[in-house]
């Protein structure tokens, strides 16, 4: 996306830092909606001897 807005569309050092907070939100939204599943309350470890 850097690539895209910075030097594709022209947008220059502008660009690259608009896809890094673009790419920050995705990231944010993508988290949020994994921690509201909440499927990580469920998750075990194994122990050391299954591990291995």
């Amino acid at each position: 996306i850097g690539w895209l807005l910075g030097i594709y569309l022209g947008l220059g050092l502008k660009g690259v830092w608009l896809a890094m907070v673009m790419d920050n939100l995705i990231r944010a939204a993508m988290m949020i909606a994994r921690y509201r599943k909440g499927q990580w309350k469920t998750i075990r470890l194994r122990s050391e001897a299954q591990a291995v």
